[in-house]
């Protein structure tokens, strides 16, 4: 008996294995060429005050030969309730008119803890299409019901098919309408033929959710279509008529003298037919990176560029794409290898070298003489993420001198440095092979060293940009940096940013954008933090992101690559870059929706382009110390992870937060600073040390973590300390982000900062997670720009009277509190309530007589 009842057991595990192993979907059907499935789109969950709610469906189930789905209603509930009643209404609209093809009751009880209700689903019975699902579970008479609205879509393989057979007619109509107005209409056109082509390829390999996507994206750009065809031929996109005039200037980046923010493409491979895909989707930017192996393939190098260079340079200038050059110095020709084998010694190309300057000069020559007269040349970042490493005997004796000045008693210099030097003489750089305890490893030596090597990069930087600006003044000259200010030991071999951004015409940076994070539904603060801190320090320079690749994990749908692109574009132009190029990796044809991303924000960008810039050129009050001499020591560590933290905290609490390093304290920043945030430092130079002491003992607000200044720059201990007032707020806890925006709130109720529509929860604390923006405007309303970061739904509520606006995303009229969505982004237009005036008059004596007779 237990022999087979060992072999039942054994059989019963195999096909429970063998059934979750299976290839049906998790929420549909699947036989054979026919497919159906439900896919829940989008929730909005409103908790009862003892339960919550969370609804998701379940595996195929099949009774009396009906295939059902299970809705599965999760409820947590604080204590135990008898006769709850669970309603579900499944209609086809929202109005009280439509069908209602599923209406069901349950009667159930709920223990404390877990609970889980089932409502079976006919997948054959409802057609294919959106629903609107209301479950509402009822609990008791005395407190509102917990409720979960929903929307969900069935689909088919029959009828996607059907759906995409009725959209490729109305396709073939609309070419048909415009064949003499396709130049007007390109852009459109482009999209709903290359929509077109991806849904049939999905068709083809039997991607369903895909095709539902990508069906819905076309269907909308054919209505966008449609209005456009409606509207007078003279309304074309407006980024095309801005085009015309576009330039860089030291105020920023501007289009017939109006402020533009501009969407463009990296053209990683800069070829005709990659050009003719960014001429089709109208894109108006392009940074066209030509390496330096290809401007001199042979030693003796020509003097002009070559056909392949020169090829597609022509055919964008003739279509009026403005060009972006970014040399890469990375790839140099093996010829230079060759007689310079010391040039990448240390996995990078040392830029401390003459004979790189002169080969990027001859370059940058070869470039500005072909480009320089052309109308659509906007100008040049002559080399990417630059590194430098000033080695040799000439650059120690010169270190030497320098520490002679700085240091004329030798005994001073070894208590300084903990070193034992017998004479000046014995100072090295660079040693390598130095123990962790010697002097060369120490705080003080450090910070000595890395400052003077920071200063030759400084100044070798601006003799090179003299220099090349005396071949053309008149074209704009940057230096692309990585997005690295928060990476330890960046300091190393990299230019200083502060010293070195006075000698750009613009601020140019590279960053990477990943779609995957442990906390959020996209990576943050990662690169926002790095472009607000380029804009703390950029003295109102304007900011390109010359490179930004877009990492998109696998399985992502198509409307999950759109909604990712754009959250990224948006957040970028917010943190102040005015100019984004997106990297698309792979083939250009093969990313529609990216396309379709970068065309609707270019769109909508051209009309609000002065309403962005006020967001990027806005003073902010609220302000996050940096400082540059706890980057050297240590590496960066604490210091760096602290102040990103802080930023990613604060940036929750709906104000603009930037940085304040050390060089904008001395120049007065904190002049106009209301709340000054200090992560965990261990080093300031004194006379800012002595200039925040003061700040905090004039009685400014202050946001802090416990642990004080412990050191001065070279890692020296400091005698005195930062004493805490009453308007000091100290962070508890790790140090984490959150305790940073506990910190912004508390700061809040002080009344340290002026109040502002900003989201809040039902108690009006902040809801970490979702970021948020604002600029008043003069008729007492504003802009509000909201996005929600968070990986779940959430009700966002609003301070302040502020609750009404137009969402200019969509062009639909909103009200607060607002159910936001994963990744949902909104740009609305508050309007201030309209309040009746009550105007009390002077009765008229006839009035007056009638009043006394009643008497």
């Amino acid at each position: 008996m237990d022999y087979k009842f060992c072999r039942f057991f054994v059989y019963a595990v195999l096909v429970g294995l063998l059934f979750c192993l299976s290839p049906f979907p998790s929420y549909g059907d699947e036989t054979g060429d026919e497919y159906s499935a439900f896919r829940l789109l989008n929730k909005s969950v409103i908790p009862g005050k003892n339960i919550s709610l969370e609804i998701s469906f379940g595996n195929l189930m099949e009774k009396e030969g009906e295939p059902l789905v299970p809705l599965i209603c999760e409820i947590e509930a604080k204590h135990s309730y008898s006769y709850v009643v669970a309603s579900l209404d499944i209609s086809e609209g929202k109005d009280k008119e439509t069908q209602v093809p599923i209406n069901t009751t349950q009667t159930v009880s709920l223990v404390k803890g877990y609970n889980r209700i089932l409502f079976l689903l006919p997948l054959r019975k409802l057609k294919d299409g959106i629903y609107y699902g209301i479950l509402q579970v009822k609990y008791t008479t005395e407190e509102k019901p917990a409720i979960v609205e929903f929307q969900m879509e069935k689909i088919s393989s029959q009828g996607l098919k059907e759906q995409l057979n009725v959209v490729s007619q109305e396709v073939d109509n609309i070419l048909s309408l415009i064949k003499d107005r396709r130049g007007d209409k390109a852009v459109e056109l482009s999209l709903v033929k290359n929509l077109l082509s991806q849904a049939q390829n999905e068709f083809n390999n039997k991607h369903w959710e895909d095709l539902s996507d990508t069906l819905n994206i076309l269907q909308e750009q054919i209505s966008k279509v449609k209005v456009s065809l409606s509207e007078n031929s003279e309304t074309v996109p407006a980024q095309q008529k801005d085009n015309l005039s576009l330039s860089i200037t030291a105020e920023g980046v501007f289009s017939d003298k109006k402020p533009a923010n501009v969407i463009g493409l990296y053209l990683n491979e800069p070829t005709i037919d990659n050009a003719k895909m960014v001429i089709d989707y109208a894109i108006p930017v392009v940074v066209f990176p030509i390496t330096l192996d290809k401007l001199f393939p042979t030693e003796t190098g020509e003097e002009f560029l070559s056909e392949d260079i020169t090829g597609v340079l022509n055919y964008l200038f003739e279509n009026k794409v403005y060009v972006l050059v970014q040399m890469v110095q990375e790839q140099l020709p093996p010829w230079f290898y060759e007689k310079n084998p010391d040039i990448h010694k240390d996995s990078f190309v040392d830029l401390s070298q003459r004979t790189v300057w002169d080969l990027i000069e001859k370059g940058y020559k070869k470039i500005i003489n072909y480009c320089k007269e052309k109308p659509f040349f906007l100008g040049m970042s002559l080399v990417i993420e630059p590194k430098f490493k000033f080695d040799g005997d000439l650059v120690r004796q010169s270190f030497i001198e320098w520490v002679k000045v700085n240091y004329p008693d030798r005994q001073t210099l070894n208590q300084v440095w903990h070193a034992h030097l017998a004479n000046y003489d014995e100072i090295t750089i660079w040693d390598e092979v130095a123990p962790h305890w010697s002097y060369q490893n120490r705080r003080a030596y450090q910070y000595d060293w890395q400052n003077f090597h920071r200063e030759m990069i400084s100044n070798l930087c601006k003799g090179v940009l003299e220099q090349f600006r005396s071949y053309s003044s008149n074209i704009p000259v940057s230096i692309t940096f990585p997005s690295k200010v928060f990476e330890l030991d960046e300091t190393k071999f990299t230019p200083d940013r502060e010293r070195t951004i006075p000698y750009l015409d613009f601020v140019s940076i590279n960053v990477s954008c990943n779609t995957e994070d442990a906390v959020y539904a996209q990576r943050y603060p990662d690169p926002a933090v790095d472009v607000v801190w380029m804009r703390s320090v950029s003295k109102g320079k304007p900011i390109v992101i010359s490179c930004a690749d877009l990492n998109f994990k696998e399985g992502m749908t198509n409307s999950e690559k759109y909604k990712h692109t754009r959250s990224f574009l948006w957040e970028m132009v917010l943190a102040g870059a005015q100019i984004v190029a997106v990297n698309v990796v792979g083939d250009l044809r093969d990313n529609v929706e990216i396309w379709k991303a970068i065309n609707d924000t270019n769109f909508l960008f051209s009309k609000i382009s002065s309403e962005l810039r006020q967001f990027q050129l806005s003073k902010s009050t609220v302000r996050v110390l940096f400082s540059d001499s706890s980057k050297i020591l240590d590496g960066g560590a604490p210091h760096l992870k602290s102040a990103r933290f802080a930023y990613e905290g604060s940036s929750f609490a709906g104000y603009d937060v930037c940085f304040a390093t050390e060089k904008e304290i001395e120049s007065g920043i904190l002049q106009d600073t209301k709340v000054l945030i200090m992560p965990q430092t261990l080093s300031l130079e004194d006379d800012v040390f002595n200039m925040i002491t003061d700040f905090i003992r004039n009685g400014s607000y202050v946001i802090r973590v416990g642990t004080q200044i412990p050191y001065d720059p070279k890692g020296m201990s400091r005698r005195d300390v930062v004493q805490p007032t009453s308007n000091t707020v100290l962070v508890r806890g790790m140090n984490l982000p959150t305790e940073y925006l506990q910190g912004m709130d508390a700061v809040i109720s002080k009344k340290a900062l002026a109040s502002i529509p900003r989201p809040v929860n039902k108690v009006g604390y902040p809801l970490e997670g979702v970021k948020s923006r604002f600029i008043p405007t003069e008729d007492g309303g504003g802009y509000l720009y909201l996005l929600n970061l968070r990986k779940e739904d959430v009700l966002c509520r609003l301070t302040g009277y502020l609750q009404k606006g137009l969402n200019l995303m969509d062009n639909t009229e909103v009200e607060f509190p607002k159910e936001l969505q994963p990744l949902e982004l909104m740009f609305v237009k508050l309007v201030p309530p309209n309040y009746e005036k009550i105007v009390q008059t002077e009765p008229s004596p006839t009035e007056k007589v009638e009043k006394k007779k009643h008497k």
